[in-house]
C-alpha cells in the first residue's frame, strides 16, 4: 500500500478514536493538490461510518503569499456516535430477544449470535456460529419450510432477516454476508487487509441484489463483517486495480 493510503488509514483510525471520545464535530482540511485528493479519499472512507453526518465537503482556491493559486478542501462532520450506538444496541436487542423466542438452539447456547447489523424496518443480517458438529446452524435458524425465519419477520412487521454462518476465512465471510442464499454470483473477491477493504465483482444479474435498495445490503454486509465492501463493475479486468480504492464505495 502506498504511503498516502497508509496515511489515510491512520487518519481513519484517529477519527474513529476521537468519535468514541465524544467530540461533537470533526473537521478535515487539505491545501494543495495532493492534500485535497487525500481529503476526498478520506471523505469517501468516512461514508461507511454510520455515526458521522456530513455537513460540508467543498473545494476552494486560495492565493498563497507567493502569488500561486492553491486548491483547498474543507470537510465538516457531526458526530452522533453515542446516540447512534445506543439506538443500534436497543434495536439489536429486539432481534436477539426474537431469536431466543423462536430458535431454541440460540436460547440454549448451541448457536451463538456473534453480530447483528440492522436497518430497522428494512433488513437485518445476523452472524451466527456453532461449535457443535451435529448442529446445522443455518437450518436451525431458518426452521422447517423457513418457519422460524417467517415468524421472526412477522414479528418485525415484514423486516427481512438473513442468517450468515461465521467463517474464519475473510473472503468466505464477505461472500456469505453479501449474498447469504447464493454467492455463486460473485465472480471475484479481492482482500486489501491493510485498509480492511474488499473489492467484489458481481455478475450483472446479481449486482442489484448485492448492492440492495439504497445500498442497504452492501452497507449491512460491511457493518456485519467489519470490512468496507466495494462492488466493482464486472467489466473491469481485475478487481481492485483502480488507482485508488476510495473512489466511491460504501
Amino acid at each position: 500500500m502506498s504511503g498516502a493510503l497508509a496515511g489515510i488509514s491512520a487518519h481513519v483510525d484517529r477519527i474513529e478514536q476521537v468519535m468514541k471520545q465524544g467530540v461533537d464535530r470533526i473537521y478535515l482540511t487539505g491545501i494543495g493538490k495532493e492534500n485535497v485528493t487525500n481529503v476526498k479519499r478520506l471523505a469517501a472512507r468516512l461514508k461507511s461510518f454510520n455515526y458521522l453526518n456530513g455537513v460540508l465537503l467543498e473545494t476552494y482556491s486560495i492565493e498563497a503569499v507567493s502569488g500561486k493559486t492553491l486548491p483547498i478542501a474543507v470537510g465538516v462532520y457531526e458526530n452522533y456516535y453515542y446516540k447512534r450506538a445506543e439506538l443500534e444496541k436497543s434495536q439489536n436487542e429486539e432481534i436477539i430477544d426474537l431469536l431466543n423466542a423462536y430458535i431454541p438452539e440460540v436460547k440454549d447456547g448451541s448457536i451463538e449470535v456473534l453480530e447483528v447489523a440492522r436497518e430497522k424496518g428494512i433488513m437485518a443480517k445476523v452472524l451466527v456460529k456453532t461449535d457443535l458438529d451435529y448442529v446445522n446452524v443455518i437450518g436451525c435458524c431458518m426452521g422447517a419450510n423457513f418457519g422460524r425465519r417467517n415468524s421472526i419477520e412477522s414479528a418485525l412487521l415484514g423486516e427481512s432477516i438473513y442468517f450468515i454462518e461465521y467463517s474464519d476465512g475473510k473472503e468466505t465471510l464477505i461472500r456469505r454476508s453479501l449474498l447469504p442464499f447464493r454467492d455463486d454470483g460473485i465472480k471475484e473477491c479481492r482482500i486489501h487487509s491493510a485498509d480492511k477493504t474488499a473489492f467484489v465483482v458481481v455478475e450483472e444479474g446479481r449486482r442489484g441484489a448485492a448492492i440492495g435498495k439504497l445500498g442497504t445490503n452492501v452497507k449491512l454486509a460491511s457493518r456485519l463483517t467489519g470490512w468496507r465492501i466495494e462492488i466493482s463493475d464486472p467489466s473491469q479486468k481485475t478487481c481492485g486495480s483502480r488507482r485508488s480504492p476510495f473512489g466511491g464505495g460504501v
